[in-house]
């Protein structure tokens, strides 16, 4: 049987364990793209299917010749989504 203070000793290590790799910015989770993102990505892929390359820069200015999307944030997260889903054969989605 093991006592109580052992749990409490093994679950306290683990926390700090966490915390550490949490302050250390190894986060071991992604985060979420926001739909908008998806789909303007999804809907310029479809668009422009032999356009977009592997490369982001070069899908960073696409996406600006091709939009109207004014916020520089959201304009590289979109390239960063479409560059992703070339490098991974979503080509023509």
């Amino acid at each position: 049987m093991v006592c109580k203070s052992t749990r409490v000793s093994e679950t306290t290590k683990r926390l700090n364990i966490l915390v550490g790799i949490l302050r250390a910015g190894g986060d071991t989770m992604g985060t979420v793209k926001p739909a908008y993102i998806k789909n303007i990505a999804i809907e310029l892929l479809k668009k422009y299917p032999d356009v977009f390359t592997g490369n982001f820069d070069e899908n960073k200015k696409l996406v600006e010749e091709l939009t109207n999307i004014k916020s520089k944030i959201v304009r590289n997260r979109v390239a960063g989504y479409i560059t992703r889903k070339v490098n991974r054969g979503w080509k023509n989605v």
